[in-house]
């Protein structure tokens, strides 16, 4: 039986947003410290944007999705292969991104939580209430960690 105390816990960290900006750099550092700290990290971006290139830069393993609207089940069903090969815990960055993982779990994926950035209440109406009831219960981790390295 393998040592759960010894075993690397991967982390994707997803964000579907065009551009790049403050949310992408915290991210990034997020991913950094939970390096230094022996988590291993995938960023999820879409596919030749901006905070793919700046990932790879930075040396970090990138996978690019097409993220073609809110609630894609395209990019969904990618997210939930791609996590289950590597056994990973999903971490939504972004609204678009909880919508996502929320619907990659649904298809038998990956758990995953929500940073502490998103408004897990927007998109009630069109999700339906009781969808929108089981978002809100999901733990928003902590970004203290990460510190100020911008």
């Amino acid at each position: 039986m393998p040592d759960i105390n010894r075993m690397r816990v991967m982390a994707f960290h997803v964000d579907g947003e065009r551009g790049f900006g403050a949310g992408e750099r915290r991210l990034l550092d997020l991913a950094a410290v939970l390096g230094e700290r022996g988590y291993g990290n995938m960023i999820v971006c879409r596919e030749g944007d901006e905070l793919e290139r700046e990932a790879k830069r930075l040396g970090f393993d990138t996978l690019g999705l097409p993220f073609l609207f809110d609630w894609d089940p395209v990019t969904a069903y990618l997210l939930k292969t791609a996590s289950d090969v590597h056994g990973a815990i999903v971490h939504a960055h972004t609204d678009q991104a909880a919508g996502i993982a929320g619907l990659a779990r649904h298809l038998g994926g990956a758990p995953w939580v929500a940073g502490d950035c998103i408004d897990l209440t927007a998109g009630a109406a069109e999700m339906g209430e009781a969808a929108a009831r089981t978002y809100r219960r999901v733990l928003a981790p902590s970004y203290e960690t990460a510190g100020n390295r911008s």
